[in-house]
């Protein structure tokens, strides 16, 4: 009776071992996608020419945490889809709102790239007391300061929502990236930029 006790007990444990390491493979391969489709929607952000008032050149400011997403802040950008020319596979804001319900460090999203990196003690001391910045606190021009949240898949893990939100001089803005996977690449299917006043 014991020994079978023992291997009932070592059989279980087996099983832990196995998810536990599962889990921690899906987790990297999610953190990978992760980064892949944030990069793509960055790069293409970067080069549009409708996302300021009055600058468009510079790197993105990314601010050091996540964005807490609830469902009464996100009602107005990612709801009322049908009217929309970027439109969002129903269950995705859902799942977004569940992914970002608590904050997290963006550079666990960001490859390094010349084009954007997250912002130092410095820089948030400059754009939170100049809303017109033009300088990061290394010089560097800004194009915008923004806020990541984690993306989103489809359940058959050939889409994905970038969502994050932005400055536009003094006031806010938000970008929603929808993205398609084909032969084993990412790529921009449609974006959406949302200007507040």
């Amino acid at each position: 009776m014991l020994s079978q006790y023992r291997s009932v007990v070592r059989g279980l444990f087996a099983t832990f071992v196995s998810f536990v390491l599962m889990e921690n493979a899906f987790a990297a391969i999610n953190m990978t996608a992760d980064m892949a489709v944030t990069k793509l929607a960055l790069s293409d952000f970067t080069k549009r020419t409708d996302t300021m008032a009055w600058r468009e050149d510079g790197i993105l400011l990314v601010a050091p945490q996540l964005s807490v997403l609830t469902r009464e802040n996100v009602s107005a950008i990612l709801y009322g889809n049908s009217d929309r020319s970027c439109k969002i596979p129903s269950g995705m804001v859902g799942n977004l709102i569940r992914r970002n319900s608590a904050t997290g460090q963006a550079e666990d999203l960001l490859e390094k790239d010349s084009r954007w990196r997250v912002m130092d003690s410095a820089d948030i001391a400059i754009t939170e007391s100049d809303r017109f910045y033009a300088k990061s606190a290394k010089g560097e021009k800004i194009k915008t300061v923004l806020r990541l949240t984690r993306p989103v898949y489809s359940i058959t893990g050939d889409r994905a929502l970038v969502h994050f939100s932005f400055r536009w001089g003094i006031h806010s803005a938000d970008a929603n990236y929808m993205l398609r996977k084909e032969v084993g690449l990412w790529k921009v299917d449609c974006s959406e930029l949302f200007h507040y006043p």
